[in-house]
Order: structure tokens, then C-alpha cells, then sequence
């Protein structure tokens, strides 16, 4: 399962966010979809967050 890791380890994971903003975000029930609870262990699904990060991407314009 390397697509999880843990939030408490998600700097030392070099991700582009920053564990206090996904602990944050978990606390509020902004995102769900990232989220994983797993033996009292809160994750972080590395395949969602990526979509997410997809999802908010500018798309350029049709011409």
C-alpha cells in the first residue's frame, strides 16, 4: 500500500502539503475522498490527492 501515507509523516514524505493543513482538513471534512482512518492511524490516499490536485488544475481553453 504505497499509496498511503501517514498524515504525521506527509513532510518527511516530501508532499506538497503540509501535515497541520491535512490534519486541518480532516478536522473540518474538507476532501473525504483523501482521507483513510486505518488502526487509529489517519492516511493520506496518495491516488485521490492526486486526482484532486488534477481537478484544480486550470484546463486550457478550446480554440
Amino acid at each position: 500500500m504505497e499509496y498511503l501515507v501517514r498524515v504525521s509523516k506527509a513532510d518527511e514524505a516530501k508532499l506538497p502539503i503540509r501535515a497541520s493543513s491535512l490534519y486541518k482538513w480532516h478536522h473540518l471534512g474538507r476532501y473525504p475522498q483523501i482521507f483513510r482512518k486505518l488502526g487509529g492511524y489517519l492516511f493520506v490516499d496518495l491516488r485521490e490527492l492526486e486526482r484532486l490536485i488534477d481537478a484544480q488544475k486550470p484546463r486550457p481553453e478550446e480554440k
